[in-house]
């Protein structure tokens, strides 16, 4: 960040906070959002960045198919960085913006925590020459190797591997010398908060999730320095809840589902490309409904439902 002094530019030095973004000074974080951002637009604007589509679809245009497409740059939370690379050529332009952002805000890559992901044999060989040719110590990696950004996977969930190390961190939790109230406390704070973030990205079957609830109850119960009672059953299962206190993970996942459903069928100015293209995949399962309704009331005589005003592209005449 360039360094301002009454309205005067004074110089590009990077300003040296002395300690890292939220560890004990406060204005770091402010300083490094403004930066940041410059980043993100930089990024945003001048590459080309990588093209998503939904797998498991078919589209009978490429009008569809382009609806369908969804556009991605640079993702960014806090200084957690993913940035989409249409081809080798354009790795030069793209850590030509980060080492100059890195010149005037003091902030480098980190290359053992940074790798590059490519699903294509050709484009890795490229990505490694080029690696290679600027000495960047970086790993470069197939896509399928499922990689993890914020805590989730990008391309798949495997629950049952995920719900068994789960488990096995929670029987150290029931060897903890705390109350009943306390693991309680902490499994709806620790360890049902994972399977709710990771349940906005990759829905979890309910049968998996079903499982999952037994064996927590079966060990929380199993551990316990005393018999649980009728009465204390009662007491320990409240109305609207999980059971000994425990949150409804049934209750919580379904609400947080529903109003991710509800933001996309009702808010039609939410601009994100995601939001767009689920918005059109709603759309057309909509027109699908509604035109098999429309000729089975057609056939039987009965009244048909109206289209869903969902105002998003692409439709189709029904």
């Amino acid at each position: 960040m360039a360094h301002l002094g009454n309205g005067s530019f004074i110089s590009q030095i990077p300003i040296a906070m002395g300690k890292g973004v939220r560890q004990g000074s406060p204005i770091s974080a402010f300083i490094f959002i403004l930066a940041i951002e410059h980043l993100l637009r930089c990024l945003s604007s001048s590459i080309n960045g990588i093209h998503f589509q939904p797998t498991g679809l078919s589209f009978p245009t490429a009008e569809w198919k382009s609806a369908f497409t969804t556009k991605v740059t640079a993702l960014a939370y806090a200084d957690d960085l993913a940035v989409g690379c249409s081809n080798p050529s354009e790795l030069h332009h793209i850590f030509g913006i980060i080492h100059q952002f890195a010149s005037f805000s003091g902030c480098t890559l980190n290359n053992q925590k940074t790798k590059l992901y490519s699903n294509n044999n050709n484009n890795i060989v490229a990505y490694q020459g080029y690696i290679a040719t600027n000495h960047l110590q970086i790993e470069t990696c197939p896509i399928n190797s499922n990689p993890t950004y914020l805590g989730s996977p990008l391309l798949a969930m495997d629950w049952p591997s995920k719900f068994r190390d789960i488990l096995n961190k929670f029987r150290k939790i029931l060897y903890l010398d705390l109350t009943l109230s306390h693991r309680v406390t902490a499994i709806n704070t620790y360890i049902y908060s994972q399977v709710y973030f990771l349940d906005q990205h990759h829905p979890c079957a309910e049968s998996a999730l079903n499982d999952f609830i037994k064996q927590i109850h079966q060990m929380l119960i199993a551990h316990l320095p005393y018999q649980l009672t009728s009465i204390n059953n009662i007491l320990h299962a409240p109305r609207k809840q999980g059971g000994l206190g425990l949150l409804d993970l049934h209750s919580q996942l379904s609400g947080r589902r529903g109003f991710y459903i509800y933001q996309l069928v009702r808010n039609s100015n939410m601009s994100h490309p995601l939001v767009s293209m689920m918005n059109s995949m709603l759309q057309q399962l909509a027109n699908i409904l509604v035109c098999h309704q429309t000729i089975d009331g057609e056939l039987n005589d009965l009244p048909s439902i109206s289209p869903l005003p969902l105002n998003a592209h692409p439709t189709t005449q029904t």
